[in-house]
């Protein structure tokens, strides 16, 4: 399958150029989050978003990643 060049598939790249998150990825980390702090009380560390490497960040640039793909096709 090919997508347009739009697409940054390097998340260091979409992190570097301060492109904004998907609204899709807000909405689900979001979820995510809650569902996390009320169940887990956070302790994946995987809903932390906001600075330099962390896990919530990574996961919502992947998740950017695949609904742009969803939305080019």
């Amino acid at each position: 399958m090919t997508y347009k060049s739009a697409i940054i598939f390097d998340i260091g790249k979409r992190w570097e150029n301060d492109i904004e998150h998907h609204s899709e990825s807000v909405k689900l980390m979001n979820e995510l989050k809650e569902v996390d702090e009320m169940n887990n009380n956070a302790a994946g560390d995987m809903t932390d978003i906001g600075g330099d490497g962390d896990l919530g960040e990574t996961l919502m640039y992947l998740l950017d990643v695949v609904f742009e793909m969803r939305d080019r096709k």
